[in-house]
């Protein structure tokens, strides 16, 4: 599900909606808008899975679609194969483009000195 996190000295606080629901999605562009004018950073978050197999020596990085990520089964090796290695990043990318499908996090924009 697509959600809006907006993170702050007090916590965060977290918007979701349903993408079928006009309105839902147009209240979430609104905060959207707000926040951007406000000048927070906002990034949309992707998740990247990595595999690496040793005896190939191959990587592959899959681009992991919305939902919850299943590892998949497979047999224990045998002692003398060395395991494929496998790990699972999210990614945050800037952005100033709502997307109602996305996961988005805002957060207020550093200030220093």
């Amino acid at each position: 599900m697509p959600s809006l996190k907006v993170l702050g000295a007090s916590g965060h606080i977290e918007m979701t909606w349903d993408c079928d629901d006009e309105e839902a999605v147009a209240q979430a562009r609104a905060e959207f808008n707000r926040l951007r004018e406000a000048g927070y950073l906002l990034f949309t978050v992707r998740e990247e899975r990595t595999e690496f197999d040793p005896a190939d020596r191959r990587l592959e990085v899959t681009l992991v679609a919305a939902g919850p990520v299943v590892p998949a089964t497979a047999p224990a090796p045998e002692a003398a194969e060395k395991p494929k290695r496998s790990g699972l990043r999210r990614i945050g990318t800037q952005t100033k483009q709502f997307d109602a499908k996305a996961s988005t996090v805002a957060v207020p924009a550093f200030r220093g000195g």
